[in-house]
């Protein structure tokens, strides 16, 4: 597929998806919304990627959506639930099975952070600011935003930034775990690169898992959890990349991993 509204590149078991409209917030439109869930699953069926990162040109990471729902004038609930799902994103960006890293340089309003909440780990450049501003239009989160934000921020805070509309800075989104990392803006893009190339050096399988265990253990009971954890980790027996890494370091050498 070409993209217009995206790009997508991929280096040494990294791929890049970037939101390419600055002029215009990198806001979401149909056609960002289409290109970025057919980049996710070019990411996911791509054997050679091992962690995507999702990032922004400009100054925005994104303001939102430029979503234009049917004119309640005859439109049915059916027009209104097709037109959201068309412009999802958030769950195929929630669906990658390998690590996703969000490097937001700008701000992540509505449905940006939205996405950045289906990513697995944040890492933001101090200065921006995160929040859902919609709240005091009428507004509510449609791409999963409202389930995100409280299991990563916890019930208080979620229903706060969800009534109120309140944009946070940095420090407190860091705080409160919104975001894992906050740097310096010229110190982003480094940052970023060194988290990627850390988790695509180490052992694919291993890290497909342990985003399994974290994922899936959410929504379950904690013995159920216990089990599925002790499961995944019996399965690493089996894979060559954990017969590599013992004898990788057996032998004093760098591992090499094939994602077998």
């Amino acid at each position: 597929m070409a993209y217009h509204s995206i790009t997508l590149e991929k280096h040494r078991h990294v791929a890049h998806i970037t939101l390419a409209k600055p002029d215009a917030g990198n806001t979401v439109d149909l056609q960002m919304a289409t290109e970025l869930r057919e980049a996710c699953q070019e990411v996911q069926d791509d054997d050679q990627v091992r962690v995507a990162v999702l990032q922004a040109k400009g100054k925005d990471f994104c303001r939102g959506s430029s979503l234009a729902l049917p004119s309640p004038d005859g439109a049915t609930v059916d027009d209104v639930r097709q037109a959201l799902q068309s412009h999802r994103v958030a769950s195929a960006l929630a669906s990658i099975t390998k690590p996703v890293i969000a490097s937001l340089q700008g701000d992540t309003l509505d449905q940006g952070l939205e996405m950045a909440l289906a990513c697995d780990v944040r890492i933001a450049a101090v200065g921006i600011r995160l929040g859902f501003p919609g709240a005091p239009q009428g507004v509510l989160p449609w791409d999963g935003g409202s389930q995100r934000l409280l299991r990563v921020a916890g019930i208080s805070r979620a229903m706060e930034l969800l009534l109120t509309g309140r944009l946070i800075d940095t420090d407190e989104a860091h705080a409160v775990g919104l975001v894992n990392t906050i740097v310096n803006p010229q110190d982003l893009s480094a940052r970023v690169e060194q988290a990627a190339a850390t988790i695509a050096q180490a052992a694919p399988v291993a890290a497909r898992h342990a985003k399994e265990t974290v994922r899936r253990g959410l929504d379950m009971p904690l013995r159920e959890g216990l089990r599925m954890e002790s499961d995944l980790y019996l399965l690493l027996f089996t894979t060559a990349d954990r017969a590599e890494g013992i004898r990788s370091f057996l032998e004093r050498r760098s591992a090499t991993y094939r994602g077998e």
